[in-house]
């Protein structure tokens, strides 16, 4: 039965990947690879968007992986059948120790699947990837699988956790480590995070002044205010407001955001 689902989840996957590929390209100009797995292989990722585990599945187009993902989308209805159908994932609840969700991993790469999880448990809120989830490096260890880290670029600003819509510029993605299983056993839970940790760090703003790109979009403040709630030039809070590509504040104290994801006038930051 185990071997007859993950057909079923293979082809599916591939049939899916196939037809949103060109959509994914297109609307997120993103820039997809062409990559293989060997084996049971345990994926790691920077969580930038909602839309992660579709961008990095069209990665690995051949492949089918399990990922992890918030138990709210199992909660969904005739999505969640689909998901489940389609995908397999692993549920994860948030705020408990992630046992359940560890062990379920292990039995998933044990069985020679794919997993794929996206360490730190949450899309980043300020563009700049957060730790990631303490115990990813023993699980890592255990199960016996090749790790392959990644990540994804220009997300944050495509589109970020507190806006609305997508703002068109560029997306990337690329492995930045593959790691047998020798390797990491000769390594300890705390080295293999330090590792993981280092190849998933992503700032969106080092990366905007290395080489700017625009994100285009007239609506790209609004909602902004859900995550710069306190003015910084009255110092009250829930005075905020946005529209269009400009944040306000009751004060008077007015900005545009651009398009390049910075602050004009650039005072009291950028």
């Amino acid at each position: 039965m185990a071997k007859q689902s993950n057909r079923h989840n293979r082809i599916l996957n591939r049939l899916l990947v196939l037809l949103i590929r060109p959509f994914l390209r297109l609307i997120f100009r993103f820039c997809p690879e062409n990559r293989r797995l060997t084996g049971p292989t345990l994926v790691i990722c920077n969580h930038v968007t909602n839309f992660d585990p579709l961008l990095v599945s069209i990665c690995f187009p051949r492949d089918h992986m399990h990922f992890v993902a918030s138990e709210h989308l199992f909660r969904k209805g005739l999505l969640t059948r689909f998901l489940k159908y389609v995908f397999d994932p692993i549920p994860r609840r948030k705020g408990t120790s992630g046992a359940d969700t560890a062990m379920a991993c292990l039995r998933k790469l044990k069985q020679g699947s794919s997993v794929c999880l996206f360490a730190e448990g949450e899309c980043t809120w300020d563009g700049i990837t957060a730790p990631i989830v303490p115990s990813t490096g023993r699980l890592a260890r255990m199960s016996g699988a090749t790790l392959i880290t990644c990540c994804l670029e220009g997300g944050y600003l495509t589109a970020p956790r507190w806006g609305k819509g997508v703002r068109p510029g560029r997306m990337g993605f690329r492995i930045v480590g593959t790691y047998s299983p020798e390797e990491l056993k000769a390594m300890d839970g705390d080295q293999i995070e330090a590792v993981i940790q280092r190849d998933i760090h992503h700032d969106t703003w080092q990366a905007q002044q290395t080489a700017p790109v625009k994100f285009r979009s007239r609506r790209r403040a609004e909602n902004l205010q859900t995550v710069l709630y306190l003015c910084p030039i009255c110092h009250q809070a829930g005075q905020l407001t946005s529209k269009g590509k400009r944040l306000s504040c009751r004060c008077g104290a007015t900005w545009e955001f651009t398009e390049h994801g910075t602050f004009a006038p650039a005072e009291p930051f950028e």
